[in-house]
């Protein structure tokens, strides 16, 4: 969508650029079990989708919906919520990967936050 925005060739070669470098870098996240493969093609996609220009608002406000997320996890309204999708859903994979720690689902924060880049600037 950006690319079909700004038809020059620069910004498309910057945006598929920073969409590469955002891929490998959580690609090697990924290979020391820092994050999801899902998580890492949705950051990469969404890298893809905002442009060079957006590219650290979006890294940027995913940190911080993922913190935010990760403290909410934390407090009893988060864990409850976790445990009522541990006992809908059943236990799941990463639960033994992990050792018994609340794994955070990213793609939530990735999600809100290219949502957040992309979007809210065409609504001033």
């Amino acid at each position: 969508l950006y690319a079909a925005a700004t038809p020059s060739r620069p910004v498309i070669l910057g945006s598929l650029g920073c969409a590469t470098a955002v891929f490998l870098a959580g690609a090697f996240c990924f290979s020391r079990g820092y994050l999801g493969g899902g998580d890492v093609k949705l950051l990469a996609v969404g890298t893809l989708w905002a442009g060079p220009g957006a590219t650290p608002a979006l890294l940027v406000l995913t940190g911080v919906l993922g913190g935010m997320l990760a403290l909410f996890l934390l407090l009893p309204p988060g864990a409850a919520v976790t445990a009522l999708a541990r006992a809908k859903l059943g236990p799941g994979d990463t639960e033994t990967k992990i050792g018994g720690a609340t794994p955070v689902p990213y793609g939530i924060a990735i999600a809100a936050a290219a949502t957040l880049v992309i979007i809210l600037p065409h609504f001033r």
